[in-house]
């Protein structure tokens, strides 16, 4: 009979890989959610953030956002362009978003992040195009 301790040593590897899933290279998978799925937006907010308090999508009248709040943040500059990139490449209808970053807003829209790159990025076509692009500001 194995021991109560014996099962939790032999469950550790499998709640390990389980939680492990939903990484940020997974996050391409919410390609073409909108701004209403309230899933998607967090999920993708969360694996490319792990300081988020909260967030609050704005879909009552367009053009439509999402207001992101965030804990104490070392970088908050690069935090948002990696986040504005992700969301803006992956969710459709989504318009603007508005950072709180160590008790400051920061407002930005779809059209800015695409004169960033100099490229509409909802065309952004695969995980890896996308990480690239997130890259290229390092």
């Amino acid at each position: 009979m194995l021991s109560r301790k014996n099962v939790y040593i032999l469950l550790l590897p499998v709640f390990f890989l389980f939680g492990c899933q939903g990484t940020e290279e997974e996050v391409f998978r919410y390609k073409g959610a909108y701004i209403g799925d309230n899933s998607a937006v967090g999920n993708i907010l969360n694996e490319t953030a792990d300081s988020i308090d909260y967030f609050e999508l704005k879909t009552e009248q367009e053009p439509y956002g999402v207001e992101v709040f965030y804990h104490e943040v070392d970088d908050g500059e690069t935090l948002m362009k990696k986040q504005a990139t992700t969301l803006f490449s992956l969710v459709q209808n989504v318009e603007w978003i508005s950072f709180h970053v160590n008790g400051i807003e920061t407002k930005v829209t779809k059209d800015e992040v695409n004169s960033w790159y100099e490229k509409d990025i909802a065309t952004i076509g695969s995980q890896e195009e996308l990480e690239q692009l997130i890259n290229s500001w390092n």
